[in-house]
């Protein structure tokens, strides 16, 4: 009879006490913003469009002033990564803040520059190899951002990567295709990986 206290006593305990596995830390954290105090919220994950998106609530603290006048201020954003289909090198794409307007007007434009007048002056492209950033963001893309339908985004190894501030949690698991639709839009406009070196 004591041969069978041992099995019941270890079955109890897997039921009762499950194994979890220890999330290893994204990658995609120094792509967004803040660097104190940042945490990861609800992460869900789906196939979407034949690619694997990731959508997850991000937020991060920041504290100013001192003593009794010390106030916090905590930021929230969504998070999207969409699963390319092999690994780039390094490429993003954002608008131009003042000083990148400036820049542009006093230097003229980047190896990056698309030619077209319109998204030069608004979007700048950032990349490790220009030529490879021509191939990719297509003319199709680049009228997708002039139209304002894709976000700003950001490409390194496998991973697309886009956020957006927001004051909401994720509270429906129905909302990761609205999060993701427009980065799954810029990774069907991404020009032919066939032609990239």
């Amino acid at each position: 009879m004591g041969g069978f206290a041992f099995p019941i006593i270890f079955l109890i305990a897997v039921i009762v006490f499950p194994v979890f596995q220890v999330t290893p830390r994204v990658r995609w954290l120094s792509r967004v913003p803040g660097r104190h105090r940042r945490s990861l919220g609800v992460s869900l994950t789906a196939r979407l469009g034949g690619r694997w998106v990731t959508v997850t609530e991000y937020s991060y603290v920041t504290r100013s002033g001192s003593g009794d006048s010390e106030t916090t201020t905590r930021y929230h954003y969504i998070v999207v990564v969409v699963q390319m289909d092999r690994a780039h090198p390094w490429l993003a794409v954002h608008q131009r803040g003042l000083m990148s307007q400036f820049g542009r007007a006093l230097f003229g434009d980047a190896p990056t520059a698309t030619g077209n007048v319109l998204f030069d002056s608004r979007f700048r492209i950032d990349a490790f190899d220009a030529g490879h950033a021509k191939v990719m963001v297509s003319p199709g893309l680049v009228q997708a951002h002039i139209a304002g339908a894709v976000p700003q985004w950001s490409l390194v190894g496998n991973e697309l990567l886009t956020y957006v501030r927001t004051y909401d949690k994720i509270r429906d698991p129905n909302q990761v295709p609205l999060y993701a639709a427009q980065l799954l839009r810029v990774a069907d406009l991404m020009g032919p990986v066939d032609a990239v070196r």
